[in-house]
């Protein structure tokens, strides 16, 4: 636990082993790994994709959505389209029913939600990353043409749903893992659960659950993947210039981070291709006055799909890691922002997500020092804003 100006700190970082000072190649050659975290959990359960589990529960996922969506239609008179057939006909005859968005902003955060749902469907079945992106499409493609038959269909939904989805969902998933192959305590079941409620629920009923694994640090934690975690609370007080008052605000939030390369952070050599989301991050921050919720953001990002290097040696009478590493691939992200005017009582809010694009990731190791480097994602990306109460 670490103090900070109006903050306290929890925080659990991997830090090497003094006693592990392999350094010879991990991998002869290029390597490809996929698959459940096989490439790092050293408690890896064997894969068995069950592709009809997936579509059986993604169809009763859309189904519920379906009774949802029927059961609390308003007033026919505000329907797009008055029956079916001319809403069928709108989309595939002429093209009338194609907008880019009409729905509130409650209604765009939910079909987000339901694509990181239709995705950790898809990777609790142990189908990979592609596999489960390529249901989460056609599940939010089912539901945008044939579900809200009353609606038109709207491109924001289209787009947002299966990769807002993934960005979550796969940040989700490999926080899951981590929980469910580190020590079998109440804290990482917990966590497990919450982050991979698929996977953990299907290994209830397979009763095909992670043995505990050899290594893990005081927390309990496995140290086959690399993790930081921050968690952090504090107060303090805040003036406004336009009523020229002080107000007592709190603040909260965490930061995680999971990375799933094998040697990351550790002595040796690596070259390997990853398939799976290896860089991941989730963060939450919350300030709050009084029962208000003044400033609020989400963040979750992945990379993945790509070629990572090491090397990195640790020198014998100091201890200290010297070398680099470097990850190229692809990566992906979502931001959620809101942020209330007291004085006005009117909340702005902007969701960013940014589609699949090229990322690099890389860090250097010199003298003891933490590591240095950087990451960059280059992408494109879709904007969702609203002013005040209206609507995308």
């Amino acid at each position: 636990m670490v103090d900070e100006p109006g903050l306290t700190v929890f925080s659990s970082e991997t830090v090497p082993s003094p006693l592990k000072t392999d350094t010879s190649k991990t991998n002869s050659g290029l390597e490809s790994l996929s698959g459940r975290s096989s490439s790092v959990y050293s408690n890896v359960l064997p894969q068995h994709k069950e592709y009809l589990r997936a579509s059986l529960e993604l169809m009763a996922f859309l189904g519920i959505s379906a009774g949802y969506y029927y059961g609390t239609l308003g007033d026919p008179k505000w329907y797009e389209f008055k029956s079916a057939g001319e809403s069928l006909e709108a989309r595939f005859i002429t093209g009338d029913a194609y907008l880019l968005d009409n729905n509130a902003w409650d209604t765009n955060v939910g079909h987000i939600a339901a694509g990181t749902g239709y995705y950790l469907l898809s990777r609790g079945n142990d189908l990979s990353l592609i596999e489960s992106m390529l249901l989460t499409l056609g599940a939010s493609t089912t539901w945008e043409m044939f579900g809200e038959l009353q609606d038109e269909f709207s491109i924001n939904d289209a787009i947002m749903t299966p990769f807002g989805g993934f960005a979550i969902g796969e940040v989700m998933y490999q926080f899951g893992e981590f929980f469910q192959h580190s020590s079998h305590s109440i804290p990482n079941q917990v966590l497990g659960i919450l982050f991979g409620p698929s996977t953990a629920i299907h290994r209830w009923l397979d009763n095909d659950r992670p043995a505990p694994p050899a290594h893990v640090d005081k927390f309990g934690f496995t140290t086959d993947a690399w993790h930081r975690f921050r968690l952090y609370a504090g107060g303090g007080a805040s003036y406004s210039g336009d009523t020229h008052k002080y107000s007592a605000e709190s603040e909260m939030g965490f930061d995680f981070q999971v990375v799933t390369a094998e040697k990351y952070g550790k002595p040796g050599e690596a070259s390997t291709f990853y398939k799976d989301g290896v860089f991941n991050e989730m963060a939450l921050d919350a300030v709050l006055s009084g029962s208000d919720v003044v400033d609020f953001r989400f963040f979750s990002k992945t990379a993945f799909l790509g070629y990572y290097q090491q090397n990195i040696l640790k020198e014998d009478a100091s201890q200290n890691l010297e070398g680099n590493s470097l990850f190229v691939g692809l990566g992906s992200a979502l931001e959620y922002y809101s942020h209330l005017f007291s004085e006005m009582r009117e909340e702005d809010k902007q969701t960013v997500c940014d589609l699949i694009g090229p990322s690099l990731v890389a860090d250097f190791y010199h003298q003891g020092a933490p590591p240095a480097g950087g990451c960059g994602h280059l992408s494109h990306f879709f904007n969702g804003a609203t002013g005040g109460e209206g609507v995308l």
